[in-house]
């Protein structure tokens, strides 16, 4: 099984939880380089995907005048952009 998530500590304490059985790879959805560096490492331990739980979401609520280009873009590319490329990728596998 292999889980993402983009911080670390997060990443470590869900392999203490979860065991042995578990492969954290660190991961920003938005990011093509990560989502293939995630696609790598699953090559690479001979493993493939079965099953893909995407949910790549980020929150930061902003009145709507106080919402910046680089704040829409950050959300944008993260819930659909991000979501959409890991689901594209995981399929080419």
């Amino acid at each position: 099984m292999f889980i993402t998530g983009q911080r670390q500590t997060e990443l470590d304490n869900a392999v203490k939880e979860i065991g042995k059985c578990v492969t954290a790879v660190r991961c920003d959805a938005s990011k093509l380089e990560d989502l293939d560096n995630l696609y790598r490492t699953v090559a690479a331990q001979k493993r493939k995907i079965d099953i893909l739980f995407a949910n790549a979401d980020i929150v930061e609520l902003k009145q709507t005048p106080d919402v910046t280009p680089e704040h829409f873009d950050k959300t944008f590319n993260t819930d659909d952009r991000g979501l959409y490329f890991t689901v594209r990728k995981a399929l080419r596998e």
